[in-house]
């Protein structure tokens, strides 16, 4: 708000990477928070997709017993 009241901007920004810029669905800003301050908190929703994590395949460990016993 201006002094007086007179215009209204909207300066609030929700600032998120360039990666993730397409998974913002919704923004809006809450007024009348009591923050102590002219700003208004934003809130947001998002869409985000989490990675399913594979396990590696166990590699197979030698058979050191039966190595040694053909060895001698």
């Amino acid at each position: 708000m201006s002094p007086g009241d007179r215009t209204r901007n909207q300066i609030d920004f929700i600032l998120v990477q360039q990666r993730y810029r397409n998974v913002i669905q919704f923004s809006k800003a809450i007024p009348g928070a009591d923050c102590g301050t002219d700003h208004n908190p934003v809130a947001c929703r998002m869409k985000v997709k989490s990675k399913i994590l594979r396990k590696a395949k166990a590699v197979p460990k030698f058979q050191l017993d039966t190595l040694r016993k053909t060895m001698l």
